[in-house]
């Protein structure tokens, strides 16, 4: 599964279908085995810093203008 992939399934498990970017990594730490020993800051900048650049680049993400929020999914191209 992709980081894409992931970020899309954070996403859709949310009522409002949008979530920030501190909430997808939120998401990550306790539904996904791997990152959960991976949510302090000095074990979590790299795996965080791909999140924001699979956001930016994904077809299937929008980035919004202002933080907090971050990401949504267009569900067109999803």
């Amino acid at each position: 599964m992709s980081y894409a992939d992931l970020i899309t399934q954070a996403i859709m498990s949310s009522p409002e279908k949008k979530l920030t970017l501190s909430q997808v990594y939120e998401w990550m730490v306790q539904n996904v085995p791997y990152f959960r020993d991976k949510g302090d800051s000095n074990s979590s900048a790299g795996w965080k810093h791909i999140m924001v650049v699979e956001v930016l680049l994904s077809k299937r993400l929008y980035s919004s203008v202002r933080p907090p929020l971050v990401s949504t999914v267009n569900k067109d191209k999803a």
